[in-house]
């Protein structure tokens, strides 16, 4: 059996769903649908009346892109928010440039030259992905 989430949780958790929801750009009823379940279980998430069960959190976890205990209990990135799954590629990215640098201070020329192609086709994806997103913000 799980255990029972606190007030802060609860509403911490329906904070997350919405979040995600709202990131991947579903609404309530398309998210109940990919889901297996009704809109008005989404609602009663959102809303804090209800905790999803495990099968839900799981579901909901994998559509964000992080662990089932990562989505239900909360995986905060510096500023205080779900990492939404653009931010990923981001910090990809990143992970790269570091590994990349490390590869290069130790010598390692054939580690080097693999992670500087991923590091090159990451950020060309992500500099594609950037006019498409900024089109589709003005829209709306």
């Amino acid at each position: 059996m799980r255990e029972r989430e606190t007030g802060n949780e609860l509403a911490a958790l329906a904070a997350r769903i919405k979040a995600l929801r709202r990131t991947v750009r579903l609404s309530q009823t398309q998210l109940a649908q990919r889901l297996g379940t009704r809109q008005s279980v989404v609602s009663r998430w959102e809303k804090g009346k209800h905790i999803p069960d495990d099968i839900f959190i799981e579901k909901l976890a994998e559509l964000s892109g992080l662990s089932a205990a990562q989505f239900r209990y909360g995986k905060e990135d510096g500023g205080g928010g779900l990492i939404p799954r653009t931010a990923w590629g981001r910090r990809l990215t990143d992970h790269l440039a570091v590994a990349l640098k490390m590869a290069r201070n130790s010598d390692q020329r054939d580690v080097a030259g693999t992670l500087s192609i991923l590091l090159e086709k990451c950020l060309r994806e992500e500099n594609a992905e950037s006019p498409k997103r900024e089109r589709r913000n003005k829209k709306f």
